[in-house]
């Protein structure tokens, strides 16, 4: 990573959470209503890129939040928590052939790649809804959200590789049929590589159940973010022969990194307020 990627995105976390820092305080202060809330929620992201195809990824997401309630639209404030634990197997595949009127060959290679890899962030989100709909104990929001997060830990364990190869013949000098499976090694390497920093934003749907000072809200919501969290490395770097820690992307990676990818999330939230009886 060059020292200007990095430098923006040491700009970017602060700028963000030195506005996300002020929306939060002042949404404390001289506010109607105040909430306080703790949510789960799940999220399916297509973000990881793993035998020449991306796989859909269901993540986790624990949230802990403070509300600020105005009329008929609300703005707030939280962190988030997610954790993953992925057990992966890869492989790495080459071939070449020839062929002409005396005879032919043919080659191929696998490399064959294990790893567990876990790995946590730590994000802020802000969101703001507003009342489509209210009733005495029902309110139908309708919103938008930013979420920013930061890779804080990375742990990878039990890795392994191996070849196999098999190449045949018909050439009259070279005549024959040969498969090979090398021995097993366990030198340590990258296999996946993670962003340090990922974003998303996007709409939420969050009908609101309350009674007293206490609700629930479950909610939907669709957005963007980048095509990939965690990549896995172990087939570029198998086929390249390295043991050495993190190779560079390839190009595909670069242009991969430019895109983003569509997400959806379901979650719920519960909640007290402030609000006098």
């Amino acid at each position: 990573m060059s020292s200007k990627t990095i430098f923006v995105e040491l700009f970017i976390v602060r700028a963000m959470s030195c506005f996300l820092l002020v929306v939060g305080l002042s949404s404390t202060v001289s506010s109607q209503t105040t909430s306080f809330s703790l949510g789960l929620s799940q999220r399916t992201e297509r973000s990881t890129y793993q035998n020449d195809e991306f796989v859909k990824n269901k993540n986790n997401y624990l949230f802990v939040g403070v509300e600020r309630e105005k009329e008929n639209h609300s703005w707030s404030f939280g962190f988030s928590f997610y954790q993953a634990e992925i057990a992966i197997d890869s492989y790495s595949a080459r071939s070449e052939g020839t062929s002409n009127y005396i005879g032919s060959s043919y080659y191929s290679a696998k490399v064959f790649s294990k790893a567990n890899v876990s790995y946590a962030f730590l994000g802020a989100k802000i969101q703001r809804v507003n009342a489509l709909l209210e009733r005495k104990r029902f309110t139908l929001n309708l919103g938008c959200f930013f979420h920013l997060e930061k890779l804080v830990s990375e742990e990878e364990t039990n890795h392994s590789q191996y070849s196999s190869s098999y190449s045949t013949s018909t050439f009259p000098s070279n005549e024959g049929e040969t498969t090979t499976v090398g021995p097993t090694t366990y030198d340590e390497f990258d296999a996946v590589l993670l962003k340090n920093v990922f974003w998303s934003f996007g709409a939420i749907v969050a009908p609101k159940f309350t009674r007293k000072n206490y609700f629930i809200s479950p909610y939907f919501s669709i957005g963007i973010h980048p095509k990939w969290r965690a990549h896995d490395n172990m087939a570029y770097r198998s086929y390249h022969g390295t043991n050495t820690n993190r190779g560079p992307y390839t190009n595909n990676d670069v242009s991969e990194r430019r895109n983003i990818y569509v997400f959806q999330e379901i979650g719920i939230t519960v909640g007290r307020s402030n609000k006098k009886k």
